[in-house]
This record gives C-alpha cells, structure tokens and sequence, in this order.
C-alpha cells in the first residue's frame, strides 16, 4: 500500500472515532436544544450549525450555532422560499452540496445576503448535509471554514456517516418533545378546572395560570394587569421582570390607557412584538434573541385585564399553545367575573349595596364557625316612625332615605365589621371579636345621636346580643336581638337594649 493510500486510510479510521464520539455525546442529550450544543461543540470546525425544517413557517432554524459571529449565536433561520442560501438549498434538493471557491459562491445557490454573510466571515469552504427520515428531510447540519478539497472531502463523507443517526435523534427528540408539551397540556387543563370550576373569586385565577405558563418552560417572565374602577393596576410582576415592578407598575396603565379599549373593538387583542424587534422593555435586562414579546388584553366592551409575556423560545408550541391558554384565562375570567356578580347580587341588598338576609348568614356562619374562639356583638337596627314618613313622603323619599342611612353607618364601622339590611327599615350590625361593653356601648350612643335621619324624626332603637355567650348561630342571634329591639320600641324609641350582666 502506498503512502497516500494509507494516509487516506488513516484519515478515514480518525474521522470514524469521531463519528462515534459525537454519537455517544448525542445520546446523552436530552432536548433538541442541547443537541444543537452538543453538535456545534464537538464538530472541529469554525463555523457550525445544526438545523430543523419547519415547513409549516417555511423556515428552517438553528438548534444549535457557533462561528457565527454578529449574525447570531443561539437562533439562526433562514426562509425557504426564496431558496438563497446554503441550507434551505440542501434541503430543497435532499441532497449534500459542498462549495469550494469563490466561483461556487457565484454560480451556486447563493443569493446577495448569503454571499455576504460568506465574504465577512471569510468562508472558503462550506457543506450542507440533509437529515433524512424516512423520506423527508427533518434537518440539515452545515459547517464552514478555511479547508483544502481533501479535507472537504473527509468532512463530507464523516456527516453522511452521521446524518440519519442525528436525523432520527431530531424525530425522536421532537415527538419525546410534543408528548411532554401535551402532557403539560393535561395537567394545565386539570389545573385549570381545578383553579376555577368552583370559585366566583377573580383574584384566585390568574396566579393558577401563571403557575401553567411558567411550567411551559417558554415564559421568562410577564406582567398582569387589572382593570378595576375606571383604573389599570399591576397586581404581578415575575420572573426576569420582576426587578423592575416599580417601573413597569407606572408604564404598563399608560401604555394600556392609551391603547386597550382600541385594540378590543378592532379586536386586535392579542399581539406578537415583530420578529426582530426588541421584546423587552428597553430598561429590562434579558437575553432577547430569538424570542418574543406577547400583549393580551381580556373584556369585551370593557377592559378586565392584560397580560404582558416575554416568551424566550418562539416555536410552533409557544406560537399555538401560550395565545390558548391566554384565550382560555380571558373566557374564565369572564365567566367567574359573571359568577361573581351573580354570588354579589344574591348576597347583597339591590337598594342600598349592603347585605341581604342570606348574605349576612353565610359571613355569620363563617364568624361562629369555632365557638371556642370565636366571639361577636349582634345588632339590630330599627328607624323609628319611619313607615310613617314613607306614608307621607312616598317610597323614592323613603328609599333615598334608606341608602343615605346605609352609607352612614357604614363610614362609621371598622373594617371587618359587617352591615346587612334584611327589609324595609331593618339593619343588621357585627361587631366581630368585640365584647358587650362601654366602649361599644359608647359607639353605638354616637352612631345614633349623629344620625343624619334625626333631624327627620327617624331615630333608631337597636336591639343587642353578644356571641356565643347568649348564641350560637345567626338564628338564635336574630330572635334575641330582635325580642330585645321591640321591648326598646315598646318602652320608648330611640335607645339600645342590650345584655345584661355582661
């Protein structure tokens, strides 16, 4: 054998061990991602990248780069049509192509940025090898450098060595990839139907939600935004956005004064940054190639709220999936908003906005759930002659009366302290963690003295007990009290009857 020969035979046994080198480090890769790492590691060449065709974008797109320099280092897509580069050729063709001189780069394939790109990188050689599976072209590897036709030559037959092993890698990566996107799929959904089937409490969804965008592995961080009164309010900021809450809890409203109601009645409420374009806010901090930015906005004739999302992998899952799950938190937040003013409405008093009767037992339920160390003071509030001045004043008077007193009473009570009306001139008091005694005593003689209906004639009497000393449940608090408000009304108005001996 003659010295050339068995310098090609030599050459030919190095490229083999690498081969199995690079195919050992591949199986322990455990996403597309870190294949892409593996493969522009360990192939011994200047610039390299490994890529995945996605026809249905028609792009094909980098899993894996280096060497590129200013023209990117972690996510590289070229179009598929127009065919002007390298890649998208070997893939169009299924077939390997290896260019070696600056005739090639003119002649073949290449188009004005292709060539470019070819001339600032100071590329002399370069190859493009398809990933076949069973028929179609999944990928394509690509590698450039400085090199003799010898060495093209070794490098060229060394891929085709490796190719359908990586091509069936990719497959199975991909499927490995969109069995676990569907599995996050079912556990969001169970999730979800947990999170929101019962409750008629707008503030218990959104944290549910963001728990199922965050475990998408996509979401780097976002915003939620509540629009509450005639006002936009941050309620949330996370992940790499976080730092800047102060910040973005002043822009955010602008931005959404400005633009929310617009973009509802265009129905332009869901929107993608434009590739390339920057995704974060310009004083955020954060790697931003190849991702993206995402605004949606929730209502309908009004606001409810928007979401703000910096997606840092864009692909078909985060394109597809992220706006489903965004369109799934607008639809129930809808619904349980309608839940919720439906639960406000059968709770509360149409007239005056305070509680009705069924209202008032629910939070007396909750009060004296535990007896042991549980107490209140129970009133019962009675406007004296106030049917009466009904009578000869007419019921608008008599209602416009009714929400002036409601509106007292309730400036004057701490906070937690409840206030119900269960008909005609009846109000309910809850005194919670309160005892019968003088300082009490002495708020309820101001709230009577100040009334501003005493200067009508329309006193009040009230009727007082104290739990779980003398009750234990709203029924049992209702009859004493209310026994205790008549014997005031019978002896002589305007006065409080209340516990004795406590």
């Amino acid at each position: 054998m003659n010295t050339s020969r068995m310098d090609t035979v030599a050459l030919e046994a190095l490229w083999h061990d690498r081969v199995m080198e690079w195919i050992r480090a591949l199986q322990e890769a455990k996403s597309l991602r870190a294949m892409g790492s593996v493969l522009a590691r360990l192939l011994p060449w200047r610039i390299v990248g490994l890529f995945q065709a996605n026809p249905v974008r028609n792009e094909i797109r980098s899993l894996g780069v280096k060497g590129y320099g200013t023209y990117g280092e972690t996510d590289i897509a070229f179009s598929l049509d127009p065919v002007d580069s390298l890649v998208a050729q070997c893939y169009k063709e299924k077939i390997s192509i290896a260019l070696l001189t600056n005739d090639d780069w003119n002649i073949n394939y290449l188009g004005p940025s292709s060539l470019a790109v070819i001339h600032e990188l100071q590329i002399e050689m370069a190859i493009a090898v398809p990933l076949i599976h069973a028929g179609n072209v999944v990928g394509v590897i690509y590698l450039a450098d400085r090199s003799t036709g010898e060495m093209s030559q070794s490098a060229l037959r060394a891929l085709t060595m490796i190719a359908p092993i990586v091509a069936a890698m990719i497959v199975r990566q991909s499927l490995l990839a969109t069995l676990e996107d569907e599995n996050r799929m079912l556990r969001a959904a169970r999730e979800l139907a947990e999170a929101s089937v019962f409750t008629s409490d707008p503030s218990t969804i959104w944290p549910a939600f963001r728990r199922i965008l965050i475990s998408l592995e996509r979401i780097s961080g976002g915003t939620y935004t509540v629009y509450r009164n005639g006002q936009w309010r941050v309620d949330d900021v996370f992940g790499i956005m976080e730092p800047y809450a102060d910040q973005l809890g002043r822009d955010m409203p602008n931005w959404l004064n400005n633009r929310a109601k617009h973009l509802l009645s265009t129905e332009q409420f869901l929107l993608w940054t434009p590739i390339g374009m920057h995704a974060l806010p310009p004083y955020v901090e954060g790697e931003t190639e190849g991702g993206r930015g995402l605004m949606y906005v929730i209502g309908a004739d009004e606001p409810l709220a928007a979401v703000n999302l910096y997606c840092n992998a864009f692909d078909d899952f985060a394109e597809h999936v992220i706006p489903a799950i965004l369109h799934t938190l607008g639809m129930t937040l809808r619904v349980v908003r309608q839940r919720h003013h439906l639960a406000h409405l059968s709770e509360h008093d149409p007239l005056t906005g305070a509680l009705n009767r069924h209202g008032l037992e629910k939070q007396m339920e909750r009060l004296l759930e535990f007896p042991n160390t549980s107490r209140a003071v129970f009133v019962i509030a009675d406007l004296d002659n106030f049917k009466a001045y009904n009578d000869a004043h007419g019921h608008q008077r008599g209602d416009a009366a009714l929400k002036q007193m409601t509106r007292y009473i309730s400036e004057s009570l701490r906070e937690g302290d409840l206030l119900a009306r269960l008909g005609g001139d009846e109000f309910v008091l809850v005194f919670p963690d309160s005892r019968w005694d003088s300082c009490l005593i002495d708020r309820l003689e101001k709230l009577a003295r100040h009334s501003p209906l005493s200067n009508l004639g329309l006193h009040m009497t009230m009727g007082a007990v104290a739990a779980p000393e003398e009750c234990s449940d709203f029924g049992n608090c209702y009859r004493l009290a209310d026994e205790r408000l008549y014997q005031g009304k019978r002896a002589l108005k305007n006065c409080i009857i209340g516990p004795s001996g406590l």
